[in-house]
């Protein structure tokens, strides 16, 4: 958590207290309390829900931890230009959703977009704890780069600049591990005994049980520069 997080929160909370017409020496009482829970790193959580333009469907709980988490390790300049962007982060159960940023112009007006982030349910499942990380990074540095903004930009370099970005944030562990990890998605598992082909995170015959081999090219894709 960032040395920002603490005085950002504390000012929240007694925005909100003298919103709700606390007098000086009671929105002071109240922060002395408050700020003994200041110390967890997942104390922006009821920010994320309530004021961060978050629509959370499903059991999502899990998801907003790791949310808040990755805006709390942010430098202070990238979660301010994140937060005025306007953006709503979608998290959403609908299966075959995909990690996605969209744009709107319409009907908002010229020079007015908002941007959606969806991000799915299935990221819970399919995904480690760290490479989730590296996801909502990596889409946050979209956001930031306002990549959704210029499409005539080839994707790949948009791509590379929003890991670029995210690494000098401080998630480069988040970023190598979600792309190891989507690599070994794409690897082909082939049955030594039923010389069935499988993808995917499926290690077993789903067949006779035999544990699954790496194919050739698999195996070569799966090694990390400088490898022999």
């Amino acid at each position: 958590m960032k040395d920002w997080v603490k005085p950002f929160l504390a000012e929240q909370y007694r925005r909100i207290l003298v919103e709700a017409g606390r007098d000086d020496k009671g929105v002071e009482e109240a922060l002395r309390l408050k700020s003994r829970n200041y110390e967890n790193p997942f104390d922006l959580t009821l920010y994320v829900q309530t004021d961060f333009g978050i629509d959370l469907g499903g059991d999502a709980s899990c998801f907003t931890e790791v949310f808040a988490f990755v805006l709390g390790d942010l430098p202070k300049e990238a979660f301010d230009r994140i937060r005025s962007a306007d953006a709503f982060y979608i998290f959403t159960p609908n299966p075959g959703a995909e990690v996605k940023v969209f744009a709107i112009r319409e009907p908002l007006g010229e020079g007015h977009t908002i941007r959606i982030v969806n991000f799915p349910y299935s990221l819970l499942l399919d995904r480690s704890a760290m490479a989730l990380q590296g996801t909502i990074a990596h889409e946050l540095a979209h956001v930031y780069l306002e990549h959704n903004l210029s499409p005539d930009r080839a994707p790949e370099v948009r791509e590379d600049e929003a890991d670029q970005l995210a690494i000098s944030w401080g998630f480069r562990e988040g970023i190598e591990t979600l792309r190891r990890e989507q690599e070994a998605e794409q690897q082909t598992w082939k049955c030594p005994k039923c010389k069935v082909d499988y993808h995917g995170k499926v290690r077993f015959c789903m067949d006779c049980g035999q544990e699954l081999e790496a194919t050739q090219q698999g195996q070569d894709s799966l090694q990390t520069p400088g490898d022999p």
